[in-house]
């Protein structure tokens, strides 16, 4: 196999500089720590945190596994704040799947917000 050289190959006498690629703009790094720290105040520390669908009565969905994390009743792209505590509620990983395999039914529960 045959590598790329035009990309690769160096040109005598011109010392290359390449700086790291910024994966996540400053503006999203300020968005991302005020949403922890909103999630911090709101549910404390995330070792406490506990999945909402077991409260809810909701059985069928099964049980409750994977990492507690929070997930936005109504998404960015839908108009949602991932910074407003009333657009928040705490899912396990299972249950956050089945809310984006079962969009009627979590409709239908409150779990998403059109």
């Amino acid at each position: 196999m045959r590598r790329n050289t035009f990309l690769t190959a160096p040109i005598k006498g011109v010392e290359v500089k390449r700086s790291p690629v910024n994966q996540i703009s400053q503006k999203r790094r300020k968005l991302m720590r005020e949403r922890r720290a909103m999630l911090d105040e709101t549910f404390g520390p995330k070792e406490e945190w506990q999945c909402s669908i077991p409260p809810m009565g909701i059985t069928y969905w099964g049980e409750c596994y994977g990492e507690v994390n929070g997930h936005e009743l109504r998404k960015r792209s839908a108009g949602g704040s991932i910074t407003d505590p009333e657009n928040v509620v705490l899912l396990c990983n299972h249950h956050n799947q089945m809310v984006e395999n079962r969009p009627i039914e979590a409709r239908a529960l409150g779990l998403v917000v059109r």
